[in-house]
């Protein structure tokens, strides 16, 4: 069996859920169940380099690349300095936040530590020049339609199907329907893995399901 097309996957959303007549929230929500597995399980075609961000001598912020989902690990974010390859140290927003309430406040330097938040990162100490810096992370998944395939492979076809169920149901405050569908993503996910993914909140809205 070959990675389903868009229009294969859509198809088979439709045929498993009463809202048939939202093809374009459908659609949508096939695109983020792509996005949700890929990332989830480190999908290799989901891996992405970027190879240059330059940070701003005093502005604490840059921006991620247009296609950010999170960073692989917490190992990613590299920089050069004097041809030696150091790591920024990489922190939990809420950790990032209670150690250092005002970065700017600290003096300016190379930074050492930092959280992605909003579609940027947040340097420490706040950069004093223009650093170079490359990062390993997790991107979405490419907008594809009519006759393109995923690009999952094959083995996630249903685990999709059943996610972009779940999440089209969601849409509508159905949730009974909804976490059964995120069940069923669930259980495809453990036969692949080997593994159930205990503890995965698959969901858009989490507090819903707290």
């Amino acid at each position: 069996m070959a990675a389903f097309t868009y229009t294969e996957l859509v198809t088979a959303v439709t045929s498993r859920n009463r809202r048939t007549n939202s093809a374009s929230q459908i659609g949508e929500n096939v695109i983020f169940a792509l996005t949700k597995i890929g990332v989830r399980f480190r999908v290799p075609a989901l891996q992405a380099l970027k190879t240059s961000v330059t940070t701003t001598a005093s502005t604490a912020t840059t921006a991620v690349a247009d296609d950010f989902v999170e960073l692989y690990d917490e190992n990613s974010l590299i920089y050069d300095v004097e041809d030696e390859g150091r790591n920024i140290e990489v922190l939990h927003p809420e950790v990032f936040i209670a150690d250092y309430p005002r970065p700017q406040d600290a003096t300016e330097d190379e930074p050492q530590k930092c959280m992605v938040y909003g579609g940027k990162f947040y340097w420490y100490p706040v950069p004093d020049d223009a650093y170079a810096i490359k990062y390993y992370y997790m991107k979405e998944h490419p907008t594809i339609s009519g006759s393109t395939t995923h690009s999952l492979g094959a083995k996630f076809n249903r685990a999709i199907i059943a996610l972009a169920n779940a999440y089209t149901y969601e849409d509508f405050q159905e949730y009974v329907d909804a976490q059964y569908w995120f069940n069923i993503a669930e259980m495809e996910l453990s036969d692949i893995m080997g593994a159930r993914p205990s503890g995965i909140r698959w969901m858009k809205r989490d507090a819903l399901y707290a």
